[in-house]
């Protein structure tokens, strides 16, 4: 089952509360500390000698990474058409007014809120990537290509958007909606994208596991994690037609599951890319 619910943020206007932003702040902290502790706890308790120890430490390394944003949950959101309304001047004394009554401790925790800051542009992508999800319901599948240059938030904002659908462990089995990887550079097989997805699903692979293995075993675990959307960063990596094909097979072994392949270079080694995934695609860059 698709769900597309809104991702909630706070905006910069008059509804602006400072101090209760600074509440949600140290509960996120909390919440996030606890998780952090436990996964550290997860860590030192892994054998470095096993290969499946080696991949559930690389798991929860790259999700204690993520996680970092959930310190940001609901970010704030800048929207020039709230500003105008407000009046940029009243609006800038009103907040100043507001932090000129912080201790030094509660100014350093509010600087989590520049961790990721929802801006116009980044908005316009987050209800395109709710819309692409939507098609799935539909019936239809929507691959997404992303471009643009480094600095302007992309990764940042996919991060985010992963850590906002985290893993859900049920009764038997681990629910993964979001799945995000950076694309490997290695471009000699599609072995290495695989192994990353697979781990992402939460699940192991053995050395042994060859190509086909290991597209079988991913092609499963996707379903079985009910998985409604796959992210690819830096998808410049995949520079050899056979592993783009590749990863558009996934899409179609998996009753079209909607792929989202950012770069920063939209208009250099993507356009192969831009190809694989033509049939649905929508770019935005």
């Amino acid at each position: 089952m698709t769900t597309t619910t809104a991702i909630p943020t706070v905006r910069v206007d008059w509804s602006l509360n400072v101090a209760h932003r600074l509440r949600q702040l140290r509960r996120w902290q909390r919440e996030w500390q606890e998780q952090d502790d436990l996964l550290n706890h997860r860590l030192e308790q892994l054998d470095p000698g096993k290969n499946i120890d080696i991949q559930r430490g690389e798991q929860i390394t790259r999700l204690q990474q993520r996680l970092r944003l959930s310190l940001v949950r609901e970010p704030i959101e800048v929207s020039p058409d709230s500003v105008e309304q407000a009046g940029y001047e009243a609006l800038r004394q009103d907040l100043a007014g507001q932090f000129a009554r912080l201790t030094k401790v509660e100014r350093l925790l509010w600087l989590h809120n520049f961790l990721f800051i929802m801006t116009p542009d980044l908005r316009r992508l987050n209800d395109k990537i709710v819309k692409v999800r939507a098609y799935r319901s539909l019936g239809q599948q929507r691959n997404f290509l992303l471009g643009g240059p480094s600095g302007m938030g992309k990764s940042t904002y996919l991060d985010w958007f992963a850590a906002n659908h985290i893993p859900q462990v049920k009764a038997t089995y681990t629910r993964v909606p979001v799945i995000k990887i950076d694309a490997p550079v290695s471009n000699k097989t599609p072995k290495p994208l695989f192994q990353r997805m697979i781990l992402e699903c939460g699940m192991t692979y053995s050395p042994r596991d060859n190509e086909e293995d290991l597209l079988m075993k991913l092609t499963l675990f996707l379903h079985r994690c009910q998985t409604e959307l796959l992210i690819v960063d830096e998808v410049e990596h995949i520079t050899h037609s056979q592993i783009r094909r590749r990863l558009l097979e996934i899409s179609n072994l998996t009753r079209g599951i909607p792929i989202i392949c950012a770069s920063c270079h939209p208009s250099t080694g993507v356009q192969a890319t831009r190809r694989s995934l033509a049939a649905g695609t929508t770019t935005s860059s």
